[in-house]
């Protein structure tokens, strides 16, 4: 009992400065809250890219680039009408001529008068938008454009997955990216930990000692040192967290005043939040870890 009350009395001055007042918890706090901050974005372009890959990859783009504009109509009524009579469509929509000048507005600054006038020079294709109900294979994609081009021989089929790759090549290397500097933010708290511990032992050695000579195992010392920075990495990591989601509640309530368009479509899963309530808890977790090895390894050198 007498080795138990001595430890506990020794384990509130294990770190002269205490536990608000020591680096150590701010310093795990700023990590777990720059973690917290990695997870979410790495979590929600993860499940952006997963909900929107499928859709995407069943939309078909289908152009038909006749120049002149009664029998580019015909051929647009025609092609729509095998589209829809095929098995594997979902769904089938032909664009209007207000509808692609609203889309080469921006590139060619065209309004419904100038496009109109302008037909001659620059003729407006007709373009249908196709949604799967499966992911078109290459065999079905030939047959396909074989066929609509017995009707249509300027007929053109593409695929979202053309122009939609390269922006998902960027999503999973922003996720490797994360990944890499959550692993650094975790390997920053380590060396945090090693360093006060190692602080603590340097500063405590003729204490340590007399413990020694009193009959204390270094069991016994590596749980006192693992009680206080349980208690400053759980501190710390309760700030990071805190601070963490308020920060992302803020991020969010801005993303949702933006123009519906990529950036709205990112948001955080369910899940997403599990996730990020682990990280404190992990961290703690990491802290209590490391400070056992950095005791027990500093001890052997001792004795």
């Amino acid at each position: 009992m007498g080795l138990k009350s001595t430890l506990a009395r020794d384990d509130s001055k294990i770190f002269s400065d205490g536990r608000i007042a020591g680096p150590m918890p701010w310093v795990i706090a700023i990590m777990v809250f720059l973690t917290i901050l990695a997870s979410a974005a790495g979590v929600a372009i993860a499940a952006s890219a997963s909900q929107n890959n499928e859709t995407l990859a069943r939309k078909m783009t289908v152009q038909i680039l006749e120049e002149e504009p009664i029998k580019r109509n015909n051929q647009r009524t025609q092609i729509v009408e095998y589209l829809r009579k095929l098995p594997q469509t979902e769904s089938v929509t032909p664009l209007s001529d207000a509808d692609i000048i609203q889309l080469l507005e921006p590139w060619l600054g065209l309004n419904e008068d100038t496009a109109f006038e302008s037909n001659e020079l620059i003729p407006l294709p007709a373009i249908i938008d196709v949604q799967m109900k499966v992911i078109a294979d290459e065999p079905l994609r030939i047959q396909m454009l074989s066929e609509m081009q017995s009707i249509a021989p300027s007929v053109r089929l593409d695929t979202q997955e053309s122009w939609i790759a390269p922006l998902y090549d960027l999503m999973r290397s922003f996720i490797y990216l994360i990944f890499a500097l959550i692993l650094l933010l975790a390997a920053a708290t380590s060396a945090t930990v090693v360093l006060a511990v190692r602080s603590a032992l340097d500063t405590h050695r003729n204490t340590l000692d007399i413990m020694h000579l009193m009959g204390s195992t270094d069991s016994q010392i590596s749980r006192l040192f693992q009680r206080r920075v349980a208690v400053d990495a759980f501190f710390g990591g309760a700030i990071g967290f805190i601070f963490g989601c308020l920060t992302i509640w803020f991020i969010s309530s801005r993303l949702n005043n933006l123009i519906a368009g990529v950036v709205s479509q990112i948001s955080m899963p369910w899940y997403g939040w599990i996730i990020l309530a682990l990280i404190p808890l992990l961290m703690g977790i990491l802290s209590i870890v490391i400070a056992r090895w950095t005791v027990r390894g500093a001890m052997k050198k001792i004795l």
